[in-house]
């Protein structure tokens, strides 16, 4: 079901999306599978975040990540630092935004997770730039660029150069 959901999630239909998120959470509790449960929940937050509903999201990112951590999923915790920091940021809490972005990225740096590291390094460096913190965002911008460069994804890095550009 969660499957499925992520077909719908994926063609922007969000409520399809929903309602398979939901069955699939409600199976998942069911059965005790707690990871699971997380990712579900992680689900139904990024549905909730597309839709403009940063409470709701925010809470559902909250439960997935205390479900993470008592599981030890680092790649699930991750996520959900990355989520919870996003909405932050929407929120104008930039230093809680940062506060979670920098750990997901130790936790990334950790799993040697490069892909992860390469796109927080870059969230940090926008965010460093909304704080017209300009040194710091060209410190973490040039960090991703040179990470995604040498991951061979030029469409990330081109957007890095692009948010030096406003830095």
């Amino acid at each position: 079901l969660g499957n499925i959901g992520n077909v719908y999630y994926n063609q922007d239909q969000y409520d399809k999306a929903m309602e398979h998120y939901q069955k699939a959470l409600t199976i998942s509790q069911k059965l005790k599978k707690e990871g699971e449960v997380a990712t579900n929940l992680g689900n139904i937050g990024n549905v909730y975040y597309n839709q403009d509903q940063y409470d709701e999201a925010m809470e559902h990112y909250q439960r997935a990540l205390v479900i993470s951590k008592k599981l030890g999923k680092e790649l699930l915790i991750t996520d959900n630092l990355e989520s919870i920091a996003d909405i932050s940021i929407k929120w104008g809490q930039y230093e809680k935004g940062l506060e979670h972005y920098q750990k997901a990225l130790t936790i990334s740096q950790k799993l040697k997770n490069e892909v992860k590291v390469a796109e927080i390094l870059g969230y940090i460096g926008g965010t460093y730039n909304n704080l017209d913190q300009y040194d710091k965002a060209m410190d973490y911008l040039q960090r991703s660029i040179i990470l995604h460069r040498k991951l061979g994804d030029d469409i990330n890095a081109a957007s890095d150069i692009g948010n030096i550009g406003y830095t």
